[in-house]
């Protein structure tokens, strides 16, 4: 059965009946999304099938913008295993295109009114066909000048999906202030874009990444900082906050994307400590054939620090990126700070 998930609702508003609420679960309180990407698809949907209770939509990562606005699709798309275990467990498919950060690409179709058009047409058309409940627009890296026409754009898509009953959810780009640290953040109106779609999720990762001096992925004190900007612009009920399961492992200047599982397989294999840090996230270093490594990653210590702050803001909910090899303790953990009190 789907669970319709509202903030605060509260067990007694689904189980009337005492001896049935003693007897099942109590319901999960704020929406808990997942995106799928198809290089770790396998055991990324390991994770749902062991937690289905937990999810209430999946976000595979299926396809991808093409240059003459089609829909393509990556690898292993559309799994009928996947649809078929997600619509018997209630958990909405909201599956996402990508643009691949490809920024020509994004520009040269919302630039150009007739392939905006045939777009849209061609992501109703597959929402309608697929039945899938909506669709994630993942439009990443696009110029600055551009703003105001994907804002347009959105606004079209939505007009266009709320005429199907489909939930549009676009992904943006974290930042803290309205032009944020770079251009691609200050191409994303999120007072624009939250205005039109159904959900805004919020990339709030990525601190440091793979170009950038070892550190936290998502600090707890600039994950805040995120929320607080995007709840000032966007509606608390469309606000779903993106909370990383990976980390990266630098070397030489460069960082290597890794997940917990293997985070914690390095660490083990190299005889070494992990730091737990609540703020800022599991780190270590070791030295392998003469290069100096530093590791830093999220597990479900840092995770709840972020849980307590979707609480606290009261937003609708949280997406991770990404299922797969991820901390195996965050569920319970979720089940814990998400259940709605009786």
């Amino acid at each position: 059965m789907a669970r319709n998930l509202r903030i605060g609702s509260r067990g007694s508003d689904v189980l009337e009946v005492q001896t049935l609420r003693s007897q099942a679960p109590a319901p999960i309180s704020r929406s808990v999304a997942g995106w799928l990407p198809y290089w770790y698809q396998a055991s990324g949907f390991a994770s749902v099938k062991a937690n289905a209770e937990v999810f209430d939509q999946l976000s595979p990562y299926w396809y991808r913008l093409e240059s003459n606005g089609a829909v393509g699709k990556f690898p292993f798309a559309e799994d009928p295993e996947i649809i078929a275990f997600v619509r018997n467990k209630g958990i909405r498919l909201i599956p996402l295109i990508s643009n691949e950060f490809n920024q020509e690409l994004i520009f040269n179709l919302i630039n150009s009114p007739e392939l905006r058009t045939q777009h849209i047409q061609n992501l109703v058309h597959l929402v309608q066909s697929k039945n899938y409940d909506g669709i994630d627009l993942n439009y990443e890296n696009l110029p600055r000048e551009d703003r105001d026409v994907f804002s347009s754009f959105i606004r079209e898509a939505s007009q266009a999906f709320r005429a199907i009953q489909k939930r549009l959810v676009v992904t943006v780009h974290a930042k803290t202030t309205d032009e944020g640290s770079w251009y691609g953040a200050a191409a994303h109106d999120y007072q624009a874009i939250g205005q039109a779609a159904d959900f805004v999720r919020v990339m709030a990762y990525d601190y440091s990444w793979s170009g950038s001096d070892p550190g936290s992925i998502a600090p707890a004190v600039w994950v805040e900082e995120v929320l607080a900007y995007a709840v000032s612009r966007i509606p608390l009920q469309k606000v779903v906050l993106g909370l990383p399961t990976y980390g990266y492992n630098w070397s030489a200047g460069k960082g290597q994307g890794v997940t917990y599982k293997r985070a914690s397989e390095i660490a083990q294999q190299q005889g070494v400590d992990i730091t737990h840090d609540p703020l800022n996230g599991p780190h270590y270093t070791y030295t392998e054939d003469n290069i100096d490594h530093e590791v830093w990653f999220s597990d479900a210590l840092s995770t709840g620090t972020l849980l307590d702050l979707v609480n606290r803001y009261n937003i609708y909910g949280i997406v991770f990126w990404h299922l797969g090899d991820e901390d195996p303790n965050i569920y319970p953990l979720i089940k814990s700070k998400f259940t709605a009190s009786e």
